[in-house]
């Protein structure tokens, strides 16, 4: 395994029938050798963002 992401969402909006907007949170971080070869090319081995996005169900 090389690595690990997690989405959470936190918030979600019904906005017309079919559709959703939700706010989440995004985490990923890289394991092991990965993460050591990744820091040594100067990269981030891990980090969290902000998801906004639209869902829809038919």
């Amino acid at each position: 395994m090389a690595d690990v992401d997690a989405l959470q969402r936190c918030l979600r909006d019904r906005i017309a029938e079919p559709f959703s907007a939700f706010l989440g949170l995004y985490w990923e971080q890289l394991l092991g050798r990965t993460a050591r070869f990744a820091r040594e090319a100067g990269d981030d081995s891990g980090g969290a963002s902000l998801v906004l996005g639209l869902r829809s169900g038919f």
